[in-house]
This record gives structure tokens, sequence and C-alpha cells, in this order.
């Protein structure tokens, strides 16, 4: 039978309560196989917040005196919302990076310091 292996609780076994002395020995076990391992770190992303691009309409080369309906103008270039998300997913990939890159980092270090001893 394995000692550490923690019973799923059942209101008709009492050993399986959490104030059994075995149960609370076989968790804190676990616990301190937990702790035992090493802890990510992990560094928040920084979303930028919306850049806002100011708008004009040329008003004054169009008159409502010449048209009763003014052209649709169709916009030069990409739309300020396309371009935003992707400034946003810019930054989101630049962090994302930097956090493999500690993880790989990390992750030598962890394993030369095993090979040490």
């Amino acid at each position: 039978m394995d000692d550490t292996k923690i019973k799923e609780l059942r209101s008709d076994d009492p050993t399986s309560f959490l104030s059994n002395p075995d149960q609370r020995r076989k968790i804190d076990m676990v616990k301190k196989e937990e702790d035992k391992q090493p802890k990510k770190v992990m560094v928040p992303i920084e979303i930028p917040e919306i850049i806002s691009v100011p708008r004009y309409r040329h008003s004054d080369t169009i008159t409502t005196k010449h048209y009763t309906k003014l052209p649709a103008i169709t916009p030069v270039g990409l739309s300020q919302r396309f371009t935003q998300d992707k400034l946003r997913e810019a930054q989101i990939a630049k962090q994302l990076d930097r956090e493999l890159a500690n993880e790989r980092k990390n992750s030598e270090i962890i394993n030369e310091e095993t090979n040490d001893l």
C-alpha cells in the first residue's frame, strides 16, 4: 500500500476525513514535495493603452450646395483599430519571448546545479 496516497473524502469512512492524523500526515507530505519544486515567477504583461488619433473631415472642399449626398470617402491605409491591435499583439509577443528566454535560462541553471551534485 502506498504510504503517501491520500484517500478520497467519503462520509461513511472516518479515515478519509482531514481530521484523521494519518490523512493529515499524507497531505502534509504532499505539500512538502510541492514546496521543494522550484516556483515559476510570472511577470505581468503590460498592455499598452489605446492611442487616440485625431480625425479631420475635409468638408471645406466639398459643400452641400453642390451635392445633395456627400460621396463616400475611402480611408487610405490601415484602420486605427487594426493598427492598435497589431501594436498590442507585438507588445504581448515581445513579453512572451522574454518570459520564454527567462524560463530557458532558469532551466539551464537548475540543470547545471543538479549536474554539479
